[in-house]
């Protein structure tokens, strides 16, 4: 019971001893009193099942890094120890594909790039439907780096999508000038609904 404060003190049913009504009393008052020194401590920020017993829970944030992505476009190299991927042209691409499951619902994407020449990236996320074809924005229009030499975070935030199959969603950057870095992804995604 560490972490839960006082330890329970009821008296458990000894078996042969106990029996019938006296029996149930004790599991009874033992149950209660682990109830009121559990419950408290888990709360619904932390667990929330719905009625059919499926664990909802609030925000988690995922990151992946370079080694994650995929060359979409171009031929990039990676850094020796997979920290980032060097583009080679102006239109090299990565995409990074997310680990999503049915009734998750994507709430924010970033992409970490750096500028090393003065020519900014570029980064959007993606929905694709697996049966369908085709990819759909999410968030509107993509973001777009400075063109100032550096490491930095573009995000897309307030999305609401919930996930459903077969679509698949991800991240792609682009590199926008030859020797521009692609560093990795990060998703944030909660659970809201239950299937």
């Amino acid at each position: 019971m560490a972490g839960f404060g006082t330890p329970p003190v009821s008296p458990l049913p000894v078996v042969g001893v106990d029996i019938g009504p006296i029996w149930a009393g004790k599991v009874n008052a033992a149950v209660s009193e682990l109830q009121a020194i559990v419950t408290p401590k888990i709360g619904p920020a932390q667990i929330d099942l719905g009625v059919d017993g499926d664990l909802r829970h609030g925000p988690r944030t995922v990151r992946l890094g370079a080694s994650y992505g995929r060359p979409a476009n171009g031929n990039p190299a990676m850094a020796p120890v997979g920290e980032y991927w060097i583009a080679d042209g102006a239109s090299t691409d990565v995409m990074f594909a997310f680990a999503l499951a049915d009734n998750e619902r994507l709430l924010e994407v970033s992409v970490f790039g750096e500028v090393v020449v003065a020519t900014g990236w570029a980064m959007n996320a993606y929905a694709y439907n697996l049966l369908l074809g085709g990819f759909t924005s999410l968030g509107g229009a993509g973001r777009t780096s400075s063109n100032t030499p550096g490491i930095s975070k573009l995000t897309i935030t307030g999305l609401t999508t919930t996930i459903a199959s077969p679509t698949t969603y991800m991240a792609r950057w682009f590199s926008g000038a030859a020797g521009n870095r692609c560093r990795g992804v990060e998703y944030r995604y909660d659970r809201i609904a239950t299937p």
